[in-house]
């Protein structure tokens, strides 16, 4: 993403993203299961069918048996029977999802579903009344291959004339991080559905949000800055190991970044542990931002500060990122530096997320 873009389009996973599903899911394999007297399946193997795209016959039914295909066969006639009652009558929206998706659409940003769910669920009553707010629906019945790939999502932004510059893809799973990464898109993963933070993570989402509901915060950023993925930090607030505390007690330090900063900083740091797509794109933040040496005569290391924005809570507030020249300083860690108390101003919890922007 070499041009600096702001997003105009938004492209939302439907299952474990806009609507809670996944124990519908469970509840339609079983019950069918049940039905057809086949042995039930486990959760941990449908979270598998969900998260990694493995098979679900493969786990309801033995690759050895010689009654597989008839058995497939039976299933898939039973589901055309029972899975419609069955997916009313556990399927839920997600809180503010309405919401979310009419702040959206009025605020002007084109809005799009990419799902691995075919045409029929667009059809329920309880789904059907979302897509007032949607400019386009790709599912599995609109393309050849399903997430990873990244074909429904690149159906999606030739239907709506959008640049992958300017898009975002939210979803739950690895499978659809993964499809978003292969469009050249801007990954957004959330944690409605069935994956964990640390599973997110691990895929290198851009960004990670609790719930969609989180977007709009991430989106204000956005607008305010225009650089959305490309000079956008984000981690968590983690526990610090005092060190930083006692380089900042000491005098001749404070005084220096008083002169340098025309503040006093407290004797203290707000500590940050960066995702793995922040860290990634680290190297490029710092060069972009503007910089101040801190400079001792051989008692204490040197050190470089940035002047940044911390977003929290619907909240910001100006302070610098502290990088001591030491080499055996934590890669993975930020710490951030201000007059004041970041914990208590930003109303900060241990493993809340924060935002960093760049003040140029």
């Amino acid at each position: 993403m070499n041009e600096i873009k702001k997003v105009r389009t938004i492209l939302f996973d439907l299952d474990g993203t806009l609507i809670d599903s996944f124990q519908a899911f469970c509840s339609i394999a079983n019950e069918i299961c049940k039905e057809l007297g086949f042995p039930l399946v486990k959760q941990e193997h449908l979270l598998s069918v969900v998260n990694d795209g493995k098979s679900f016959f493969d786990f309801c039914f033995s690759n050895h048996s010689s009654d597989k295909e008839k058995n497939i066969t039976l299933f898939k006639q039973k589901r055309e029977e029972m899975w419609e009652d069955l997916f009313h009558k556990n399927v839920k929206i997600f809180p503010k999802t309405f919401s979310l998706l009419k702040e959206l659409k009025k605020s002007g940003y084109k809005i799009g579903i990419v799902t691995s769910s075919g045409n029929e669920v667009l059809h329920l009553k309880k789904i059907s009344p979302l897509l007032q707010y949607v400019d386009t629906v790709v599912t599995r019945d609109h393309v050849t291959l399903k997430k990873p790939n990244p074909e429904g999502i690149l159906l999606a932004l030739k239907n709506l004339n959008s640049s992958k510059e300017e898009t975002l893809f939210v979803g739950d799973t690895p499978l659809d991080i993964q499809a978003g990464k292969r469009a050249e898109v801007t990954t957004v993963g959330v944690l409605s559905g069935t994956s964990s933070y640390e599973t997110l993570e691990r895929e290198e989402a851009d960004f990670i949000l609790e719930t969609t509901s989180d977007l709009p915060f991430l989106l204000k950023i956005d607008n305010q800055n225009a650089i959305l993925a490309t000079h956008i930090l984000q981690g968590r607030y983690t526990k610090g190991l005092n060190k930083a505390t006692d380089f900042l007690s000491q005098n001749a330090v404070r005084n220096e970044i008083e002169r340098l900063t025309q503040q006093q900083p407290y004797p203290g740091t707000l500590n940050l542990s960066l995702i793995t797509s922040s860290l990634l794109k680290l190297e490029s933040f710092f060069k972009s931002t503007p910089s101040i040496q801190l400079s001792f005569n051989g008692k204490y290391c040197h050190a470089t500060l940035y002047p940044v924005m911390i977003h929290a809570h619907s909240m910001k507030q100006q302070a610098y990122i502290l990088r001591p020249e030491l080499k055996e300083y934590d890669p993975l860690k930020i710490e951030i530096i201000s007059p004041l108390h970041l914990q208590q101003t930003l109303n900060l919890r241990f493993y809340d997320s924060i935002y960093i922007t760049p003040i140029q």
